[in-house]
């Protein structure tokens, strides 16, 4: 159909337009590969996005004023534009399991998006209401992060998750699905924990493995600083 061959055209443009290029750039490693396969012949580049800075630990500094951050409680949080790809229903299954065996652990989901009326439904259906937190989007996203125990991204795909490498930086465990790009950035239980994709049994026993194993959780913590701080 017309979809088909607006397709072919789109490629054929790409390919055109590739090989005019002084440089083909990429910002993932697998990209590089799947690149390189669809434009056989011509070499591609690997540079990643410049994601860290000061400013985001600086910003991680700044108050918190929720009573879920005074010690109590162990937090489970995301931030993400709340749409399908995200799959935050996989991520509030997970940590309903987790809250059954863990009473003191919260979930908090920062972000907006076409899919938050749906979550909020999940919320509600499966009790939640008073463990789980949706504020919306926050300017500032990174001082709730850095005070939380575990991130957790629960993506369909992802090209550069910049949000897993902020976390990272701000020495937090994370925890990702399995998409294409993921082990560009995860080694499994070295700089983070990798699970697969509407999953939520998994997910939630990679949760509860951070909450009660401080001495994986910090370790993981600091492989992952190391990775966003070189890598990124």
């Amino acid at each position: 159909g017309s979809n088909n061959l607006k397709d072919k055209f789109k490629s054929s443009l790409l390919r055109y337009y590739a090989k005019l290029a002084d440089a083909r750039i990429t910002i993932t490693p697998t990209l590089v590969k799947r690149c390189q396969k669809e434009y056989s012949g011509l070499k591609f580049q690997l540079i990643r996005n410049p994601t860290v800075s000061k400013k985001i630990h600086d910003l991680s500094l700044e108050s918190v004023d929720h009573h879920w951050f005074d010690g109590k409680f162990k937090i489970i949080i995301t931030a993400s534009r709340l749409d399908s790809n995200k799959d935050i229903i996989t991520l509030i299954k997970a940590f309903k399991l987790v809250s059954e065996r863990i009473q003191h652990s919260r979930l908090i989901i920062l972000g907006d998006g076409p899919s938050k009326d749906a979550i909020l439904r999940e919320v509600m259906d499966l009790g939640l209401e008073e463990k789980v937190w949706i504020p919306g989007f926050k300017e500032n996203p990174y001082k709730y992060i850095g005070r939380s125990n575990v991130f957790c991204l629960t993506s369909l795909s992802e090209a550069s998750p910049m949000v897993l490498v902020e976390s990272m930086y701000l020495k937090i465990p994370v925890i990702s699905t399995n998409f294409e790009t993921a082990s560009d950035l995860i080694r499994d239980y070295q700089n983070g924990l990798l699970v697969n994709i509407k999953d939520e049994v998994s997910l939630s026993k990679k949760i509860e493995l951070l909450l009660s194993n401080r001495e994986l959780s910090l370790s993981i913590a600091e492989q992952g600083f190391a990775t966003a701080k070189i890598d990124y």
